[in-house]
């Protein structure tokens, strides 16, 4: 079920959404499932993907992570820099942005969510645009953090939707707590 909720665009979510992102240009999922509820975000890619990503999102909405993040980042493993050390760096960068901006919390995305559902009236309903109530738009946040959830989790013919349980996709983090 999908239901089309008024136009809620010049609503923009209380906390900054960013996309930690490689590889993926041509998908682009949760790019798409955001644009379509015309929620603004930030992806964040390695310098050498920057103009893939460019061809296909507005460059305002894209941040090149700063290679030094990835230099610091402990890989807990002997192998360094030889392997990629995974979004750790980019949450990292991230978390520094956010706070640059003077967020106290921010939202941190995989970068291959479908689409967002909500629950309503025992049914899940796709999220076309942010929630409004009736009671004004409901932000994504974590007051409502359980409200929300990823819709297609898995590949292929087994894809699972796990109802009612938190969803380790959207991760709500405090910009002031100092342990990464």
């Amino acid at each position: 079920m999908s239901l089309k909720i008024k136009d809620m665009s010049q609503n923009k979510p209380q906390f900054p959404l960013y996309i930690p992102t490689k590889g993926r240009s041509d998908s682009r999922l949760t790019v798409k499932a955001l644009e379509q509820m015309q929620v603004p975000y930030r992806v964040v890619v390695e310098e050498q993907e920057y103009t893939e990503y460019a061809r296909v999102i507005d460059k305002k909405n894209i941040l090149v992570l700063d290679k030094t993040y990835q230099k610091n980042y402990d890989t807990c493993d002997d192998l360094g820099l030889t392997k990629s050390v995974g979004p750790g760096a980019a949450r990292n960068f991230i978390w520094d942005h956010s706070i640059s901006e003077g967020h106290k919390w921010h939202w941190v995305m995989d970068d291959n969510i479908k689409c967002f559902r909500r629950w309503h009236k025992n049914k899940r309903i796709k999220i076309e645009a942010l929630i409004d109530t009736g009671n004004g738009p409901e932000q994504l946040s974590p007051s409502i953090y359980s409200k929300v959830i990823s819709a297609s989790v898995g590949t292929g013919e087994t894809k699972q939707v796990l109802l009612n349980v938190e969803d380790y996709g959207d991760i709500d983090v405090s910009s002031a707590v100092n342990f990464r």
